[in-house]
């Protein structure tokens, strides 16, 4: 019987998946590439007033060396599509590592990628549509670094919370919750210790680095 509910999730994801695909491509394909008035602040980056964190500009910057003028702001636009497709992906795995209610968590995600305001922040040269997409796989390796206390799922987890950071600065709040549940599972896993250790001298030094880079 539960093998029967997974495989009918799945069929739903993948249909679901099919649709979304379809949906965005007809949704953002009148308007593929928007500027919006902040938009500037990070096409101009470090030509006009303004502080941003230099990783979104630096996105800009190739884009508009590999493509040129004329359409880098449609590439930028075709990235964020697709980082947000992938972001799509993950939600499905972190429901499923949280729940087995396979079918709620395809209808949810199906919900989730079908949402027409992070549909329009796709098209838009800002970084809210990398913002949502990026917190997705902290989620995802957050959540796997819990289950497991596996030392590369917490390395990801810290370079995730960093590369958050410099997309867009109030998303710092994610190398405090590394650094919480580093402090929390040190005290409750005795055995993992040593794995717990080494994930926190990469988040320090990560933060470190971090500060230097974009302070100096």
């Amino acid at each position: 019987m539960k093998g029967k509910r997974n495989e009918k999730a799945v069929w739903m994801y993948s249909h679901g998946n099919r649709f979304i695909v379809q949906m965005r491509f007809y949704f953002n394909c009148a308007e593929m590439g928007e500027l919006a008035p902040d938009s500037y602040s990070y096409i101009n980056y470090g030509k006009i007033g303004g502080m941003r964190t230099p990783l979104y500009p630096l996105m800009i910057r190739i884009c508009h060396i590999i493509a040129g003028e004329e359409h880098y702001i449609f590439v930028i636009a075709m990235i964020q599509i697709m980082f947000s497709l992938i972001a799509v992906y993950f939600l499905w795995k972190i429901f499923n590592m949280i729940t087995d209610r396979y079918i709620l968590n395809a209808i949810i995600v199906i919900l989730y990628g079908c949402n027409t305001g992070i549909c329009t922040y796709d098209v838009l040269i800002l970084t809210e549509s990398l913002a949502i997409s990026v917190s997705v796989l902290f989620l995802y390796s957050i959540v796997k670094y819990v289950k497991t206390v596996n030392y590369s799922n917490g390395i990801w987890a810290v370079i995730i919370s960093l590369v958050a950071t410099g997309i867009k600065p109030t998303l710092a709040v994610y190398t405090g919750v590394c650094l919480v549940l580093l402090i929390i599972q040190f005290f409750l896993n005795k055995n993992d210790r040593a794995t717990i250790f080494k994930v926190a001298i990469a988040l320090g030094g990560g933060i470190f680095s971090f500060c230097w880079l974009f302070l100096y």
